[in-house]
């Protein structure tokens, strides 16, 4: 099995961080090795890249098979996904890649995140992958010429049954093959220079869009930025088309900035923010008054109704006495169905544990969000399984109103707080919040969540 070592380092100054050791083949197995370069373990200054990999010279495996990725989470973390990867596997004649191709056949200069990637420890080692600015390559455009670019993507958008192949073809080719980097996801997007030759992200908008997402999503870091919260700079540009394009300046390498997010299970989320561990968290967080005394609540982002999983289409609270039931902890419902079904009702840490323990049928049935196992299942979760609308009983009260959702943030931020408040007021306003339902497959009706209440 082919293996590569490749080094590691920080921001413009190309600071040592690690080494990496991969053993790679397009199409099997796939790990790799990450371990901590001594000399940056010893700098006062030194950080963990991500909580799961602590300073230290113990080395950090990581499986294709089991953790998604052959790369650690960080390094994951700046490969390209859908509309990058599409463009490089175009650009390289279609053949099969590793997550190792994908991560290093993205220009240095543009590849998302502080972390680069070096062939050789030396100091005056070349930086993989070096700029192509060669005979016949193409210089990344500036932004005075977008419009093209735009007028382009359109035409592409415009023939979805071979839109992600042209896609990849119009970015692939002569006239974009250096703007992508690393840059993917469903929205599409470029690099571009500014005549100042700073860096900067081009998000366009869509063929199907509704609104104009760039304004909110500029309004959004405007927001931050006017309650003390460093955020990159953003604008907007009209364009020829219906809706304008967001312009955001790229700043992590220049600032040997790290993104390390914190992934805990739901149960200890709350105390994450209680704590100060974290300052914000995201995820399907119901407004109780229990949780108002100890953190901020934001104003209601959407309803989450309260689902009965299981293989025989179940959707009243009536049918699952006598049955062996799971659930996740902190969900609302659990102390009335723990009164109702006694022993017979199972805590989860997760969905995860959850869903697992359904489909291998040790429970005969499970309570979880609805919206969260519909849009599992319209990616492969949950094969087999019907997911219902729990009706209405009033031995539950959370069958009865649907909970509203919100962010959860820290009580000692109250001016971010109001910020989150303001923005996600504004996407209920503009039809935004309905959008984003809609764009994950969910009711966009969820979005009227009426006045803000809190659940005793």
């Amino acid at each position: 099995m082919p293996t590569r070592k490749v080094f590691v380092r920080l921001g413009v100054a190309a600071v040592p961080v690690g080494e990496l050791i991969v053993d790679a083949e397009a199409g099997g197995r796939e790990t790799s090795t990450f371990t901590y370069n001594p000399a940056w373990t010893a700098r006062p200054d030194a950080f963990a890249i991500a909580p799961r990999m602590p300073l230290g010279l113990a080395p950090t495996y990581t499986n294709k098979a089991s953790d998604g990725s052959s790369l650690p989470g960080p390094i994951a973390d700046g490969t390209p996904d859908s509309w990058g990867r599409a463009v490089i596997k175009m650009a390289l004649g279609g053949r099969a890649l590793t997550d190792l191709d994908y991560l290093l056949e993205a220009d240095d200069f543009l590849r998302s995140g502080a972390h680069r990637y070096f062939d050789s420890p030396d100091k005056n080692a070349t930086a993989l992958a070096p700029p192509k600015t060669g005979p016949g390559q193409v210089p990344i455009p500036r932004l005075l010429d977008l419009e093209q670019i735009i007028v382009e993507a359109r035409a592409f958008e415009a023939d979805p049954i071979h839109y992600r192949e042209k896609r990849a073809r119009m970015v692939g080719g002569d006239l974009l093959r250096n703007a992508v980097g690393t840059l993917g996801g469903a929205r599409p997007k470029v690099n571009a220079k500014a005549e100042d030759a700073s860096l900067w992200i081009v998000k366009l908008a869509k063929i199907d869009d509704q609104y104009a997402i760039a304004r909110a999503e500029v309004m959004a870091l405007r927001l931050a930025e006017r309650v003390g919260i460093t955020a990159a700079n953003a604008d907007v540009l009209p364009s020829s088309q219906r809706f304008p394009v967001a312009i955001v300046k790229r700043f992590a390498a220049a600032n040997c900035l790290a993104v390390a997010p914190v992934v805990v299970d739901p149960a200890a989320t709350v105390q994450y923010v209680v704590s100060g561990k974290a300052d914000v968290a995201t995820g399907d967080w119901y407004r109780t008054a229990e949780r108002a005394k100890v953190m901020g609540l934001s104003y209601p982002t959407y309803l989450d109704q309260m689902g009965i999983y299981s293989k025989t289409g179940i959707s009243k609270v009536e049918d699952l006495i006598g049955k062996k039931v799971g659930t996740v902890s902190g969900f609302l419902w659990v102390a009335e169905l723990q009164k109702l079904l006694g022993s017979n009702l199972v805590l989860y840490p997760n969905p995860v544990a959850l869903a697992q323990d359904l489909a291998a049928g040790r429970i005969e049935a499970a309570v979880d969000a609805y919206a969260t196992g519909v849009y599992a299942q319209k990616r492969g979760g949950y094969p087999g399984i019907q997911i219902k609308v729990a009706e209405p009983d009033q031995r539950v009260q959370a069958s009865i109103q649907a909970a509203q959702a919100n962010i959860i943030y820290s009580k000692s931020n109250p001016e971010f707080g109001a910020a989150l408040d303001d923005t996600i007021q504004q996407l209920h306003k503009n039809g935004g919040m309905a959008e984003i339902l809609k764009s994950h497959e969910l009711d966009p009706s969820g979005a009227e969540v009426g006045e803000p209440r809190l659940v005793k």
